[in-house]
């Protein structure tokens, strides 16, 4: 098939597979795989901006904006307008949401760490050096497009 297409055909294997795991995350523990990890990282970095988690999730805003309703709805964050800042709103769990973020079971990342912790630092390296480099240039590319 050539480097390009297996390349890619690997990606599109992985997405799709992706997709799945979410859909099914959805089902047994109320969230998909991005709501998951903004739940994540909004653990870990309390009060977060909208803006600061699309820019970590190299995610457009309005992406962001439509996970944050729907966290909202379920009960798993709170968005409260900084103190310093009206125009901005920052981003806190829920108890509902901080459950959710500490727990694994049922989630793909600890597949990830497995496949992960098999692979050499250089390997490591050069997959993120991969992936950034190609989530990049689409990025480039899909905005060039709009």
């Amino acid at each position: 098939m050539g480097e390009v297409l297996d390349f890619l055909r690997l990606i599109w294997s992985l997405d799709h597979a992706l997709q799945t795991l979410s859909k099914t995350m959805l089902g047994t523990i109320g969230v998909t795989g991005p709501q998951r990890l903004l739940l994540r990282m909004a653990a870990r970095f309390p009060g977060l901006t909208a803006g600061r988690i699309a820019t970590a999730m190299r995610l457009d805003r309005s992406t962001i904006s439509g996970i944050l309703k729907r966290l909202e709805a379920g009960g798993f964050l709170q968005r409260r307008r900084d103190d310093n800042d009206g125009r901005r709103t920052l981003v806190f769990l829920t108890p509902r949401g901080r459950a959710i973020a500490g727990e694994s079971s049922g989630t793909i990342e600890p597949l990830v760490e497995r496949v992960l912790g098999t692979l050499s630092a250089e390997q490591l390296a050069a997959t993120r050096l991969t992936l950034s480099r190609l989530a990049d240039a689409v990025q480039q590319s899909t905005n060039l497009a709009e």
